[in-house]
């Protein structure tokens, strides 16, 4: 069996299990979301105020606060706790398949 052809039924398991088909849905779903995409938008912007602000030794503590308030009311959003979650079934996946594919090639 060729490495292409091996490569392909590496991504073709990964791509029916569920975890990976449940990511996929809900990273389409957060794409197609524009409260997500504001929020994330507006985190951003405030990054890169705060950012600013720290260059020019300018005070940012209420930028600060109102930064980790809407940050958590992000991270806290159920759209964004299952694509989280399920983000870290897929990385632990796919590290349990580099670790099976390093096995197998020493």
């Amino acid at each position: 069996m060729s490495t292409k052809d091996k490569a392909q039924l590496i991504n073709d398991y990964l791509l029916s299990k569920e975890e990976v088909i449940a990511y996929k849905h809900y990273e389409s779903l957060l794409k197609d979301h524009p409260e997500i995409k504001e929020m994330e938008d507006e985190l951003k912007a405030m990054q890169k105020e705060l950012t600013r602000r720290k260059v020019r030794d300018e005070e940012i503590s209420d930028l600060y606060e109102e930064y980790l308030t809407k940050k958590k009311a992000f991270e806290e959003h159920p759209l964004i706790v299952n694509y989280l979650s399920l983000k870290e079934e897929v990385n632990a996946l796919l590290l349990n398949v580099e670790d099976l594919i390093n096995n197998e090639l020493s």
